[in-house]
C-alpha cells in the first residue's frame, strides 16, 4: 500500500502516478525514490490489534517511515444488547429436535404449535396430521403437548440466556466470546 502526500490519499498505488502524469515516461518498475518525487510513499504494515471494533486509520509518519495505524473501539452498551438480542432471535428460531424429530421454531411455527397444544389440552383425544420436513405424521394429544413443551423450553432457554448476557453487559463482566456460549441446543 502507498500514501500520496501532502493530500493524504490512502490507499494509493504506483499505477495512479502513471495515470496522473501521462506526459512522463516512467520506467517499468517505479522505485521508492521515483515515487517519493511525486509525493508517494510505501506504507509499512503493522500488527492489527485486538478489540471489538478495529478499523484501519490513516498512516502516520514515524522516524521517516509511513506506518499503518489502527483505531480500536468497543461497542456501546446499547450495541452489545442489540447484538445479544439478534443472536437470541437467531438461536430461538433455528429449530430444535424433539424425540429425534426436527421441529421448526420460527415465530409462525411457534404459533401453530401453541394452537395445536391448546386443542390437545381441550380435547385429550385430539389427533392431528402434523407436517414435518419429512412429510405428514399423526400426533396425538400427548405428543403434541410434548412437542409444545419442548419448543417452549427451547424458546424460554434462549430468552434466559439473553437475560444472562444482558446482566453481564450491565455488570461489565461481559466478554465478546460469551455470545457464542450457553444457548440451548
Amino acid at each position: 500500500m502507498y500514501i500520496k502526500t501532502p493530500e493524504m490519499i490512502y490507499p494509493f498505488s504506483p499505477d495512479l502516478v502513471r495515470r496522473l502524469n501521462p506526459d512522463v515516461s516512467f520506467p517499468s518498475e517505479l522505485s521508492d525514490e521515483t515515487l517519493a518525487e511525486y509525493g508517494v510513499f510505501a506504507v509499512y504494515e503493522t500488527v492489527k490489534p485486538e478489540g471489538e471494533i478495529v478499523a484501519e486509520g490513516l498512516p502516520e509518519l514515524v522516524n521517516g517511515e509511513w506506518l499503518q495505524t489502527w483505531t480500536v473501539s468497543e461497542f456501546s452498551v446499547a450495541q452489545r444488547k442489540a447484538m445479544v438480542a439478534a443472536r437470541r432471535y437467531q438461536e430461538e428460531t433455528k429449530g430444535t429436535t424433539v424425540n429425534g424429530m426436527p421441529v421448526d421454531t420460527d415465530r409462525q411455527s411457534q404459533a401453530l404449535i401453541t394452537g395445536a397444544a391448546l386443542a390437545a389440552t381441550i380435547d385429550p383425544d385430539y389427533v392431528c396430521r402434523w407436517k414435518t420436513r419429512g412429510g405428514f405424521i399423526a400426533l396425538d394429544a400427548a405428543a403434541i403437548i410434548a412437542v409444545a413443551t419442548a419448543v417452549r423450553n427451547h424458546v424460554q432457554g434462549c430468552f434466559d440466556r439473553e437475560a444472562e448476557l444482558i446482566a453481564a453487559i450491565e455488570e461489565e463482566t461481559y466478554t465478546s466470546d460469551m455470545i457464542d456460549e450457553g444457548w440451548p441446543v
